[in-house]
């Protein structure tokens, strides 16, 4: 389990480290828990990947790649 802020640098900094992880590792799995803690941003954030993910899960991981760049 991953809990992450969009708005945390630390957050930041550790996801290449768990997107190498996940690819040397291709049977791991992640289960990504949003912990908006930074302001409102981060929870608008994290609603709006939510959101995003029930209603159209193919478009997430793009989204979530962009939150965390």
């Amino acid at each position: 389990m991953f809990f992450t802020d969009f708005n945390c640098g630390y957050c930041k900094q550790y996801e290449p480290v768990l997107a190498k992880l996940l690819k040397q590792y291709p049977d791991v799995e992640v289960v990504i828990k949003y912990l908006p803690f930074q302001g409102p941003s981060s929870m608008s954030a994290a609603q709006l990947a939510l959101t995003l993910w029930q209603q159209k899960g193919q478009a997430f991981k793009p989204l979530h790649d962009k939150l965390v760049a």
